[in-house]
């Protein structure tokens, strides 16, 4: 069973796309839709922190701030 949870959390991960060439130039968060989509795999991947899997968590983490406080200041 934990086999098969890990499978899922990593083909979701690996499956979520990414803008840009290299982690510092890249858009994680534009929308609504890349808003839900991010924090998605950040759940997913709060089961993956202790299997090592690299991933730009801190780049991600801050994008989602900063969409979110964007869209809290439109409101």
């Amino acid at each position: 069973m934990r086999a098969l949870d890990a499978r899922q959390r990593y083909e979701k991960v690996h499956n979520f796309r990414l803008l840009g060439t290299n982690y510092e130039d890249m858009v994680f968060v534009e929308t609504q839709t890349q808003f839900e989509a991010a924090t998605d795999v950040l759940e997913s991947l709060t089961g993956c922190i202790e299997m090592k899997l690299e991933f730009p968590f801190e780049h991600l983490l801050i994008d989602c701030v900063i969409f979110a406080m964007v869209v809290v200041e439109q409101s």
